[in-house]
């Protein structure tokens, strides 16, 4: 608690009497778990209070809004916390009885908005926002206020206001700033162009769009080898100076000007393209990444991008009985992108982040926790997925972006393993044929580098309930992570 006096008066240590409180003009307070902060209840001639949210939980609920004064300046910003800005934590500013102005987040820190709380303001005069791609702002009307600013860096903007609605906001009855509206505009020209090159038909289904758009993503990001040595060799030492000029107008930068990209810059602009298409889809992340929700039909699924680009999966191909009594096994590599332009919905369905359950995610996530969102965004609701068609077909998978094979259990029952053991097989790979017994297979396939594989009998892809773990390379799949 920072407090600034009417009188410039000083107060020794951390103890106020309530007639210290009475004379506080500013205050700025971090909120932390733990800890009251009724204290605000009594401070009668308040004018500006300044909240950094690094809690947890709720905690002003006891603050009763109608004892600030009228006219008060709020301004709130999250660092490194996981709060939102919702009905259940900042109830007491509907109280207030007059918000001069209200600002949520600033130039460095942005808040996450259930937006349906902030449009149902009645108080506030003046709005002042800092979004980026955290926030996961859903705009619709901003009639309740005197005035808007949006100081948000551009491509950040740009995930949340078309031009039509910035037309509306220049166009409007309330005096509204944009200080880097010419290139939010520019960024959504940009995007527009992108979604009509698409050419998604009306009667899309949800999956079609999303295939849409990962296709085109999938085939224009590709990973920084920069950052992915840097995060395999230093652990990430040079982090911070690395991913600076990938986010340094926002978290859509690189994926329109660098030709390199970083998970952050997958994720955003995967839920910017999917929102054009008409998806619901929220931008999520972690301690250490970023990724996507996206609802198709009735659930909210992950689709992580930058996983999914370069994960390469190889299905079985013709096979054949030679002379000798051996069995010839042709397998065909297929990355991601080729599998989604195949449009084989057989084949998409089996890569991995491609839809995944976000309650069952701790398997194919390598128990790093990299998809342990730092918080759910307003409006998401996680529920186990229900279960589709079994999948009963043998193929092997590798990441060819960080050259971390993925081997999986081999499910097969007693009968079936017998048979495979009881022959040879010549496995044709990339134009090289290996020899092997049946009962070698998996392990001369992971030798090589390729993957294991793998027989799903009844097991559900999208639920992510395969083990993922490689014995001949202990470092784990983290060179995507950022």
């Amino acid at each position: 608690f920072y407090p600034v006096f009417d009188d410039s008066r000083t107060v020794q240590g951390d103890q106020y009497t309530y007639e210290d409180l009475e004379h506080v003009e500013e205050a700025l307070i971090y909120i932390h778990d733990n800890v009251d902060y009724d204290f605000l209840n009594y401070m009668p001639n308040l004018k500006k209070l300044s909240i950094v949210d690094q809690s947890t939980m709720p905690k002003l609920q006891n603050i009763d809004g109608s004892r600030f004064p009228a006219g008060i300046t709020i301004e709130l910003q999250q660092l490194f916390g996981n709060s939102s800005f919702c009905e259940e934590r900042y109830r007491f500013l509907k109280e207030i009885p007059q918000i001069g102005t209200l600002a949520l987040g600033s130039s460095n820190s942005s808040y996450v908005i259930d937006s349906s709380f902030l449009h149902e303001f009645q108080n506030i005069e003046n709005l002042k926002l800092s979004l980026d791609a955290t926030s996961n702002f859903q705009y619709s009307d901003f009639h309740n206020f005197s005035s808007v600013e949006l100081v948000g860096k551009p491509y950040d903007i740009a995930m949340y206001f078309s031009n039509e609605d910035l037309e509306k906001l220049e166009h409007g009855d309330i005096p509204f700033v944009c200080p880097n509206i010419d290139k939010v505009k520019s960024i959504n020209n940009q995007i527009t162009s992108i979604v009509h090159g698409l050419n998604i038909p009306s009667d899309a289904t949800d999956q079609e769009k999303l295939n849409a758009v990962l296709e085109y993503v999938l085939s224009t990001c590709q990973y920084d080898e920069d950052v992915a040595k840097d995060q395999n060799n230093n652990g990430g030492k040079n982090r911070e100076r690395l991913l600076s000029s990938f986010y340094q107008e926002g978290q859509m930068t690189a994926a329109f000007e660098k030709s390199t990209q970083v998970c952050g810059n997958y994720a955003a602009l995967t839920a910017t393209l999917c929102r054009e298409v008409g998806l619901d889809a929220y931008f999520m992340n972690s301690f250490n990444h970023a990724w996507d929700a996206v609802k198709v039909g009735d659930y909210f699924y992950y689709v992580d991008p930058t996983w999914l680009d370069g994960h390469t999966i190889a299905f079985q191909g013709e096979s054949y009985t030679g002379s000798d009594g051996s069995i010839t096994i042709q397998y065909i590599p297929m990355t991601a992108e080729e599998i989604l332009k195949s449009d084989d919905p057989s084949r998409i369905e089996r890569c991995s982040w491609y839809m995944e359950d976000p309650t069952n995610i701790s398997g194919i996530d390598n128990q790093q926790e990299s998809h342990k969102a730092t918080i759910i965004p307003p409006g998401v609701e996680l529920v186990p997925i229900e279960s589709h068609d079994e999948l009963d077909t043998m193929f092997y998978e590798t990441d060819s972006q960080s050259d971390t094979a993925r081997q999986g259990d081999l499910n097969v029952d007693d009968e079936k393993e017998n048979d495979i053991s009881s022959h040879k097989f010549k496995v044709n790979f990339s134009g090289k044929t290996y020899i092997v017994g049946g009962a070698a297979l998996v392990g001369i396939l992971s030798a090589l580098g390729i993957g294991s594989l793998l027989h799903h009998k009844k097991k559900n892809k999208r639920q992510g309930k395969y083990k993922e773990v490689n014995p001949f390379d202990k470092e784990d799949n983290i060179s995507k992570h950022f």
